[in-house]
Parts: C-alpha cells; sequence; structure tokens
C-alpha cells in the first residue's frame, strides 16, 4: 500500500498546481470606464463603419457611372454624338474642378 500512495501522490500534487494555475488565469481585472471614454469608443467604431459603407457605396456608384459612360459611347453613332458626350464630360469635370478650387480656398480662410 505504501507504493500505492506514494504512486497517487504526485498526481494529486500535479492536479493541485494545475488548478492553482488555472484559479490565477481566472482572475479577471474589473475595468472601469467613464462615459467620456465610453463616447470615444463608440464615436470611432462607427466612423469605421460610416467610412466602409461609403467606400463600398462609392465603389460601385463610379463602377456603375463608367459602365454607363463606357455604354454611351458605344452608342454613340456619329462624330457629332461623340463631341457632344466629350463636352458634357468637360463640363462635369470643370464643375467638379472649380468646386475643389472653392473648398480649398475656404480651408486657406479658415
Amino acid at each position: 500500500m505504501t507504493q500505492e500512495n506514494e504512486v497517487v501522490q504526485p498526481i494529486t500534487e500535479q492536479a493541485d498546481t494545475k488548478q492553482a494555475e488555472v484559479k490565477e488565469t481566472v482572475e479577471v481585472k474589473e475595468m472601469k470606464f467613464t462615459q467620456e471614454q465610453l463616447d470615444k469608443v463608440i464615436s470611432s467604431r462607427l466612423e469605421a463603419e460610416k467610412k466602409k459603407i461609403w467606400k463600398e457605396t462609392s465603389r460601385r456608384w463610379i463602377s456603375k457611372s463608367w459602365t454607363c459612360k463606357k455604354q454611351q459611347l458605344n452608342d454613340a453613332k456619329t462624330k457629332q454624338d461623340l463631341e457632344k458626350i466629350m463636352q458634357e464630360r468637360l463640363s462635369e469635370k470643370d464643375a467638379e474642378l472649380l468646386k475643389y478650387k472653392n473648398q480649398i480656398k475656404k480651408e486657406k480662410v479658415r
């Protein structure tokens, strides 16, 4: 019987050390956040989600826009039709350029 007790004793010690390790890892520090910290976390996550959605939406819109413009060029039957399409695109780009210039001026004034 003494031999059996000797064999069982090391196994029990190993089990005790494993339980002690588990207890140490189970202890979790309770974290407390202020309302300001929570607001920052939530707003940063919302911004990230907005950017993700905006990026995907704009990607779809650009793809659809390019497809439509390609179709216009393919449908143009005469040189006059092509010139009209190109003039429309130039005026769109000029308007966009003017918009960005105005935004830059506003930023410089601030």
